[in-house]
């Protein structure tokens, strides 16, 4: 998961909320300053080494690192329901092992997709196993082999000027490509014609 470490989570928390993190800091400083006065009036040796612009520099650098921590994106959540346990990791799809779950149009064969998509990203990982439309083929095929006896609706489409076999929202198929599984899902509709 070095692609998404505390750094990259702190910048993005920064980005959504800057205002969440002005306030963890101020919080931190008051708390730390609360906590710190009754310690120094206690332990009268302390007000030597913890007192004046070194206090006060000290408690800010903690501080400002303690708010940056608690602003940052989290790099997983856990939720647990009965015997089971659900992992939410943040990062990059790809980069982990096990099912990756991509959200797909109900049109489950259309191959012109957004290009930042997920599931074009998986469309170019056909293409480049095979060559070219050979590579449409296969993934045309692995879908085929994974949706037999789903129901569907045949609905023309003005963007490609015929019927198309149209999904239920959350039709599922499982794929596999060069020892990854993958699990498409039917999620959008598109919304963007192409001509």
């Amino acid at each position: 998961m070095s692609s998404y470490n505390l750094v990259s989570r702190i910048v993005v928390g920064f980005k959504r909320k800057p205002f969440k993190l002005f306030g963890n800091i101020f919080v931190a400083y008051a708390t730390f300053w609360t906590v710190l006065e009754p310690l120094i009036s206690i332990v009268p040796n302390a007000d030597k080494y913890l007192s004046g612009e070194l206090k006060f520099f000290t408690l800010v650098v903690i501080s400002s690192l303690f708010g940056m921590y608690r602003n940052a994106i989290p790099a997983e959540i856990t939720v647990k329901h009965s015997n089971s346990t659900i992992k939410i990791v943040f990062g990059d799809l790809f980069a982990f092992d096990g099912f990756k779950a991509i959200p797909v149009s109900r049109y489950f064969f259309e191959t012109q997709v957004v290009l930042t998509s997920l599931q074009n990203k998986i469309i170019q990982m056909f293409i480049n196993s095979e060559e070219g439309t050979e590579g449409f083929k296969a993934y045309n095929q692995a879908i085929s082999a994974a949706i037999k006896g789903d129901n569907y609706q045949e609905i023309y489409r003005d963007a490609t000027q015929r019927k198309e076999k149209y999904y239920p929202l959350g039709t599922t198929v499982t794929l596999e490509l060069n020892g990854q599984d993958y699990i498409l899902f039917a999620l959008t509709d598109p919304l963007i014609q192409f001509q």
